[in-house]
């Protein structure tokens, strides 16, 4: 998916616990607002852009691999890979935006 179409994609706010693990950063956080490939996580150290992780929804039991898109005022911006959304997280997306998991691309 494309940087144009992720920045088209509902973006939907949520305040859930999570846990941050990229290179030597695992931290207790919170998730601010997600999106089907990303979201905007708070009250982490900075992560440097590029920097792969982990993101643990631990109120779902789901984790997605992602990777530090930018960090601004707000906190830490994550892009998540379509083949990162696994059964867990997009039960988890579901839950905690009450709307469906978007078809991939590639299915449409």
């Amino acid at each position: 998916m494309g940087e144009a179409d992720r920045r088209l994609e509902p973006c939907f706010p949520v305040r859930e616990p999570c846990l941050i693990e990229a290179g030597t950063v695992r931290a207790e956080a919170v998730l601010l607002n997600l999106s089907a490939h990303g979201a905007l996580v708070t009250g982490v150290p900075a992560v440097p852009p590029g920097t792969a992780g982990v993101l643990t929804l631990p109120q779902h039991q789901a984790r997605i691999a992602f990777e530090v898109r930018e960090v601004d005022m707000r906190g830490i911006r994550l892009t998540f890979a379509e083949e990162a959304a696994t059964p867990a997280y997009r039960q988890a997306f579901e839950a905690l935006t009450g709307t469906r998991f978007p078809p991939s691309a590639a299915a449409a």
